[in-house]
């Protein structure tokens, strides 16, 4: 009987450490890819939409003079 509880501690300090190794090791770090044409579009046009926000935002109307 203490051989088995003896084996089943064994095993759950190896799960154990294994998972705290795998948990703790450093992500890769990913390759820079290439945006597609899509990717490249949907960017510029967030970009655009921003700029005509933020002119949206900065406009004060015209001066009464």
């Amino acid at each position: 009987m203490g051989y088995f509880i003896s084996v089943l501690v064994g095993i759950c300090l190896v799960l154990t450490v294994e998972n705290t190794i795998i948990l703790h090791r450093k992500p890769k770090a990913d390759e820079p890819r290439e945006l597609t044409q899509e990717e490249k579009d949907k960017a510029e046009a967030e970009k655009r939409d921003a700029e005509d926000w933020q002119k949206v935002m900065d406009y004060h109307g015209r001066d009464k003079s």
